[in-house]
């Protein structure tokens, strides 16, 4: 990004003025090749009146201008059909505010292709069905009742418009690797489901949300009497073992 400005020829008495102040002389140096490949083409503008502009003509010598207090944010927002692009912070002695630019040529494939590498999980990402794919093991509870996650970002690289700051992708959408993921995360969600005394009905009724989300992996789950035992065999029951027991000692 460039900033330019008419270059003013220094009076004499200018001239004398630096040279009193022990300044150093003034440079000239020749047209970067970054400026003369605008030359009579229309390219966008930060600021002003208008978003484009044309230089018809620049002279071969330039003077670099003293570097002022320029920061300018950059933010990129990539929806599945476009990509917009808005600019703000100060560029020179000029504040600019979220300025909308040029519809930037970035696509959202390409883009969420290298978020995903940045973060190593370009291969875990299931295109056909959208969804990260993950292990049970390491997902958090949160992670497991919402089917969603928040993936930060270092430093992501994404091709020629380079490196951006730390990104955070919110509520990326999860769902098992393989069929023993999804029993133990069906198995999660069964046990969380029961806090009540676990009629026959209410059983059935849980063990079938507990499942649904998994789809065709069709996790089995143990029926009441099976998880009861097993729960038993871990020591001092817990609440949900009585939950459980209970309805089974009463035929409920």
């Amino acid at each position: 990004m460039l900033a330019l400005e008419p270059y003013a020829e220094p009076s004499t008495f200018d001239d004398q003025q630096r040279s009193k102040r022990g300044e150093a002389p003034r440079k000239f140096v020749g047209l970067p090749e970054a400026v003369r490949v605008i030359q009579g083409r229309p390219v966008p503008v930060l600021h002003g009146k208008y978003p484009r502009a044309r230089f018809d003509e620049f002279k071969p010598q330039v003077e670099p201008a003293a570097p002022d207090d320029t920061r300018l944010t950059m933010t990129v927002e990539l929806m599945p059909a476009r990509a917009v692009a808005t600019v703000r912070g100060r560029l020179g002695r000029m504040q600019v505010d979220n300025l909308g630019i040029p519809e930037p040529g970035l696509h959202h494939d390409e883009a969420w292709s290298a978020l995903l590498t940045a973060a190593g999980l370009r291969d875990r990402w299931d295109a056909g069905a959208e969804v990260l794919r993950v292990s049970f093991d390491e997902t958090t509870d949160r992670e497991r009742a919402s089917f969603q996650r928040d993936l930060t970002i270092k430093k992501p690289s994404i091709g020629a418009w380079g490196t951006f700051d730390d990104t955070v992708l919110e509520r990326v959408p999860l769902a098992a690797r393989t069929p023993a993921d999804a029993a133990a995360w069906a198995r999660w969600r069964l046990m969380q489901s029961v806090r009540d005394t676990a009629t026959t009905a209410r059983y059935a009724e849980w063990a079938k949300d507990a499942v649904t989300p998994f789809g065709s992996l069709a996790p089995v789950l143990p029926t009441r009497a099976a998880l009861a035992a097993e729960l038993r065999g871990r020591g001092k029951p817990e609440p949900i073992y009585w939950r459980l027991q209970a309805a089974e000692d009463w035929n409920l």
